[in-house]
């Protein structure tokens, strides 16, 4: 039997933004007065927007870190314009939107006699 969250139960995170900072061995929180010593095991770059601590079940704390990074977003792919369709026939193998048709190949025709064969002999 799963067991939800309640609206009102105690919260196992906190969210912080504001006065917040990070450092080689240590954040710092508006809630609490001076660093919190902490494992920091990532290269910290970029602007430090929120800091999310959350706590487990066991006890530990965690503290996930948000930096904006100066880095530009990247380019979009570049846009089709031109579109065509496509109608699948029995005459020819396709008709395109223009109107030009394609011709079965040989190597079609001959699997197709080829399956007519096979499913004749059973």
């Amino acid at each position: 039997m799963p067991r939800f969250k309640r609206k009102h139960a105690q919260q196992s995170s906190y969210h912080c933004t504001g006065k917040i900072a990070i450092g080689d061995d240590w954040i710092t929180i508006p809630k609490l007065s001076g660093r919190i010593s902490a494992v920091v095991h990532r290269v910290t770059s970029g602007k430090l927007r929120s800091i999310t601590l959350t706590k487990t079940r066991t006890g530990k704390y965690f503290a996930a870190c948000l930096f904006e990074d100066e880095t530009k977003p990247p380019v979009p792919p570049h846009v089709v314009r031109d579109v065509i369709g496509v109608d699948v026939g029995l005459a020819h193998v396709a008709i395109d939107s223009t109107g030009r048709a394609r011709q079965p190949t040989r190597s079609s025709s001959r699997g197709r006699s080829a399956i007519c064969l096979a499913s004749r002999r059973r």
